[in-house]
């Protein structure tokens, strides 16, 4: 149990996941005296604590949510428990590297003055990780330097000072509907704090579990793209804004889709089918609530903003006229399957027990 002592504590925010037993079995064996284990239990209908009965010491502590408070929630709650100085951010379902608790003393211990130190892993596109250590200092100079965004997403290879990251929880819990509670700390906590560093390090503390095996459904990746975007808003620099748009649409897909590229034949397509589907309002949400948000995120004036915006919303009012719809949907071959999830973002949440 975390003390006055622990230099660092492993918080594992975790949900219905029996197989957290693997993940905290790899990481008994590492501990040392100033290193400990705390879980946040998001109320699972069987209580974590029955699950490492076997395997519980006075270096693991497991605190059970009296609600399920949600995967943003979790997390958060991981930043307001954890007690030391530092504090590992390990997914319930990813296992670490054998030497993952020694490799992180040795970079504390090496790097004493750093607010964050993003690991790399095997998430994305490999071939971009860093081949040596590299730091960031402020906001500006963290976005310039990131080079592989969905390791940033990853959770797993994060490791921040608490005592830093705290300062911003608010900020935190006012984007939790973006599902990475972990990029509000430290985005915000740069913004704030610009003379605060970031390392990036070419170790790998983890390997990746067992989400991203097909039929295993765990979360929906979907909805946190889809919710993604909001996170901009912590961005103060328009130009720094956009960068980290860019960086995000390079390898995340949905925002390469037809209606933020103004594809005109595929929202014609999309839109059509949504009307047939019964989905056209969740269409037109879609479009205001996400879709316009990625034009402002990419746009670097305010005028081709609008005008994108104001062309888009003229093919929707225009397809909606009977008339032109019955029409289009004469002449569309090949019918693509229904892209309910598409629009939907009541569907895609009601669809997913994790989040």
């Amino acid at each position: 149990m975390s003390n006055n002592s622990t230099l660092l504590t492993v918080c594992i925010p975790t949900y219905n996941r029996r197989n957290i037993l693997d993940t905290v079995l790899t990481l008994i064996p590492q501990l040392t005296d100033n290193v400990s284990i705390k879980i946040i239990d998001n109320n699972s209908e069987m209580p974590v604590s029955d699950i490492l009965r076997d395997c519980l010491t006075d270096k693991i502590e497991i605190i059970r949510n009296h609600a399920n408070v949600g995967l943003s929630g979790n997390i958060i709650k991981c930043f307001e428990y954890c007690d030391s100085e530092w504090m590992w951010l390990l997914s319930d379902d990813d296992i670490p590297a054998k030497d993952a608790i020694h490799n992180i003393i040795s970079t504390l211990e090496r790097h004493p003055d750093v607010s964050m130190i993003k690991y790399s892993s095997n998430a994305g596109r490999t071939d971009l990780n860093f081949q040596q250590e590299v730091v960031a200092t402020g906001q500006k100079d963290f976005i310039a330097k990131i080079n592989n965004f969905s390791n940033l997403l990853f959770i797993s290879s994060t490791v921040c000072r608490v005592s830093k990251m705290r300062e911003v929880t608010k900020d935190a819990y006012y984007f939790t509907q973006g599902f990475a509670p972990h990029l509000v700390f430290i985005l915000s906590h740069l913004a704030a704090a610009p003379d605060s560093k970031v390392l990036f390090s070419p170790l790998n503390v983890v390997n990746l579990g067992i989400w991203d095996v097909p039929g295993h459904v765990t979360w929906n990746s979907m909805l946190v793209y889809k919710s993604l975007a909001d996170v901009l808003y912590l961005i103060r620099d328009r130009e720094d804004r956009r960068i980290l748009f860019l960086k995000i649409n390079l390898y995340e897909h949905f925002y390469k889709g037809p209606i933020a590229n103004l594809d005109f034949k595929s929202i014609i397509k999309i839109i059509v089918l949504a009307k047939n589907d019964g989905e056209e309002h969740n269409m037109i949400a879609e479009y205001l609530s996400t879709a316009v948000f990625a034009f402002w995120a990419h746009s670097g004036s305010s005028q081709r903003f609008l005008i994108k915006c104001a062309l888009v919303s003229l093919t929707i009012f225009v397809l909606h006229i009977p008339i032109v719809n019955n029409v289009i949907k004469f002449f569309i071959k090949n019918k693509q399957p229904k892209r309910i999830f598409y629009y939907n973002r009541y569907f895609l949440f009601n669809k997913d027990y994790r989040l």
